[in-house]
């Protein structure tokens, strides 16, 4: 395989930058490794999700993939010992997903590839754990990773997704805080810490067997491209799914109407799995995929945070350039990490003042289809979203739970299917007995 990559010294934080008009093309790995895609979070992991499932609908691949990638998700936090869910009703991740996931690879005699941008969050001991489950000797990491000032906008809004009730400005000074606020979304330095997610996993690994992508908001095509060379694929086997997900970003009015429902609903004490259920996969899903407030201005980062944020980066990537001297993989431009945006002017104000009419409208949609069908869009609406035509959409429009598996129904859902089931149960026994008595007599 010919290659357009030039090798730079470690001082240069532009390791790997394409030289010629062709695409950069990298080597692949063994066949039979197992690859683990471990994020991180809005660096094009939907995307990546997105083209498993079109590979595995592929006769004839020769990459296994194991479950979908909801089970993969699954799998990833049950390893790590994680609950989804708020303090106050979190539900833990069965084990099973991990077990199950385990089996699948350790069975396949091919490349199994895996995609969960939780496991950039793995600690240590976690982490040797994966990695002597799966097979210690065939596992192959890859990191995808954006500019830091990127992230800070994007991650706030899928906190805000999952109930997070603090503005934007706030949110940045508590996390760009020296040192960060720590009870402020925990997570979000596990993850995007580049440089220590780089150094945990390849001191786990080895250096040799980690891949760091660096993405290009100029080749757009790059990511997948990278991971077809990498898996051994033909050329378009990752193609991005015609009726994929927008998941473009929240304007910031969208931002702030979700923001003050979460402050709402938490006043409330509204459960995490009627929160999710029906504002987080049926309004925002629904705001998000039209195009009622596309338009309207995006959340703005202020100076001091994309300063802050620059400086992080920069220091990302010269700990990132030292592991290359020990075998480290670097695809793309490190010396992005480092890049600031170009200037916006930063609207005055915390917020909006007004929402769009058409905007709350779409959210209000969204929220009585997913109760009503389970989706976030009308079964008589064009079918041009992946989810709207999965499992969950019953006939009648009212048993959301029909159809689906035990291991995926919140606690709640399951409970009422027992008790639904053992009230039938008892109907049948009655009249049954109504029955013989009526013969007898």
């Amino acid at each position: 395989m010919s290659s357009s990559v030039e090798s730079r010294s470690v001082d240069d934080l532009s390791l790997v930058r394409t030289v010629s008009a062709a695409p950069v093309r990298v080597p692949a790995f063994a066949a039979g490794s197992r690859v683990l895609h471990i994020g991180a979070p809005k660096t094009g992991s939907t995307a990546i999700q997105a083209a498993q499932g079109r590979l595995r609908e592929q006769p004839g691949s020769t990459v296994t993939i194991p479950g979908t990638p909801l089970e993969q998700a699954r799998a990833a936090l049950a390893v790590m010992g994680r609950s989804t869910g708020w303090a106050r009703d979190y539900q833990a991740v069965p084990a099973h997903y991990w077990d199950r996931l385990v089996r699948v690879t350790r069975a396949s005699p091919g490349t199994v590839f895996v995609s969960s941008e939780f496991l950039c969050e793995a600690d240590r001991p976690t982490i040797r754990r994966i990695v002597d489950e799966l097979a210690d000797a065939d596992v192959q990491v890859v990191l995808t990773l954006r500019p830091l000032p990127g992230i800070l906008p994007s991650a706030w809004q899928q906190y805000l997704k999952s109930g997070h009730e603090l503005p934007y400005p706030r949110w940045l000074r508590s996390v760009l805080a020296t040192p960060p606020k720590a009870a402020v979304t925990p997570s979000f330095w596990p993850r995007h810490d580049q440089g220590a997610v780089v150094e945990r996993w390849a001191g786990e690994v080895g250096a040799d067997r980690v891949t760091v992508i660096v993405l290009d908001p100029d080749d757009r095509d790059l990511l997948l491209r990278s991971f077809e060379d990498l898996l051994a694929l033909p050329p378009g086997a990752l193609t991005r799914m015609p009726n994929a997900r927008q998941n473009r970003s929240l304007t910031a009015a969208e931002a702030e109407l979700f923001r003050q429902f979460n402050v709402a609903a938490k006043r409330h004490r509204l459960r995490y799995d009627d929160y999710a259920h029906l504002i987080r996969y049926g309004a925002i899903m629904r705001t998000v995929e039209q195009d009622a407030g596309a338009t309207a201005p995006k959340l703005v980062t202020p100076d001091w945070a994309v300063r802050r944020a620059v400086d992080l980066g920069t220091e990302y990537a010269e700990r990132i350039a030292a592991l290359r001297t020990q075998g480290l993989t670097v695809i793309g431009d490190l010396g992005r990490l480092s890049q600031a945006p170009e200037p916006v002017e930063v609207p005055a104000g915390s917020g909006p003042a007004e929402i769009p009419v058409a905007v709350a409208v779409q959210a209000l949609l969204g929220v009585t289809s997913r109760a009503t069908n389970g989706h976030a869009f009308f079964p008589d609406e064009p079918q041009n979203h992946p989810e709207a035509a999965v499992r969950g959409l019953p006939g009648s429009g009212r048993d959301l739970t029909r159809g689906l598996p035990a291991d995926q129904l919140t606690f709640r859902q399951l409970t009422r299917v027992l008790v639904k089931h053992v009230r039938r149960a008892v109907a049948r026994r009655l009249r049954a007995r109504g029955r013989r008595r009526g013969t007898e007599s």
